[in-house]
């Protein structure tokens, strides 16, 4: 039982990452019986995976088919929008509530880092990079949902995220996006370093609504 159950969190998460680093791609269909061959697993962990990134919406379960990427609708875009607007406002409060506090400081501390990291990024090789910078990004916002400890916020922004995710990476091939992201991560770094409440609030609403802006301008690229 214990060899399945990793079986099927290698597949979950293996197939998570081909997503996430852009190997599958969107209007294409791929067979389950060639994922679980080149796994040199069987079928049944590959389907339970499958299953689970059905559920949050990663890919689109097509019977006797196989699977594709789920294609974000606007009104996915929205909703996310709004759960994460709702999460990360109330989390960013918090935090900036207790910076003086020792897990304020070390998470205030690890986003800081993150910027620089992506800073540090976007100084290289910015085509090859894109994907890099999008995955410090997504541990940028996590750290900021992760700070209260709460499980269920974890996941509703690990169900969420992704629908930014695939037209993001492509948004990055700007730089003028990228520079941007930039910009508005150091404002609320600064404002949580402060304690400011409102000023993060603000920060944490303005950054969300200009990624929304984007990602629903961007949703033609993937038809």
């Amino acid at each position: 039982m214990t060899d399945y159950i990793m079986l099927k969190a290698f597949a979950y998460e293996h197939l998570r990452d081909m997503i996430q680093t852009n190997v599958l791609e969107f209007n294409k269909v791929y067979s389950e019986t060639k994922i679980a061959a080149d796994l040199s697993i069987s079928r049944t962990p590959v389907r339970e995976a499958l299953v689970r990134l059905n559920n949050e919406r990663y890919i689109d379960i097509l019977p006797s088919r196989g699977f594709m990427l789920h294609k974000p609708t606007d009104e996915d875009i929205v909703e996310s929008y709004h759960v994460r607007m709702a999460t990360e406002s109330y989390c960013g409060r918090i935090l900036a509530r207790e910076y003086q506090s020792e897990d304020g400081r070390n998470t205030i501390a690890s986003m800081r880092s993150l910027l620089d990291r992506q800073i540090e990024i976007d100084r290289q090789s910015y085509e090859q990079n894109r994907v890099e910078f999008w995955q410090v990004d997504v541990q940028f916002h996590n750290q900021l949902v992760n700070y209260i400890k709460c499980p269920s916020f974890d996941n509703l922004f690990n169900t969420f995220i992704h629908f930014f995710m695939s037209l993001r990476i492509k948004n990055f091939i700007h730089k003028g996006r990228n520079k941007t992201t930039l910009i508005e991560h150091e404002r609320i770094v600064d404002a949580l370093t402060r304690g400011d409440e409102q000023a993060t609030l603000d920060a944490i609403q303005t950054h969300l609504k200009s990624s929304l802006d984007i990602t629903l301008s961007s949703l033609e690229t993937l038809n």
